[in-house]
């Protein structure tokens, strides 16, 4: 039973910590493209594409149509 509790627990722990560094990369990419980086340099900042990045940026409502 201690056990199963110890598993859970961990992935609670993990997803959390996932969640964090999601957020993190999400503040890092938005204030780079308000400082006005290009955004080939933010897609190698975080290690995404160019078009992940255009795709956040829409969601968050920061890049323009």
């Amino acid at each position: 039973m201690c056990e199963i509790l110890d598993r859970i627990e961990n992935r609670r722990l993990q997803n959390g910590i996932k969640q964090g560094k999601t957020e993190k990369e999400l503040q890092i990419i938005q204030n780079m493209y308000r400082h006005q980086f290009p955004l080939e340099q933010i897609a190698v900042s975080v290690e995404r594409s160019v078009d992940e990045i255009k795709d956040i940026l829409k969601k968050q409502s920061t890049l323009p149509s």
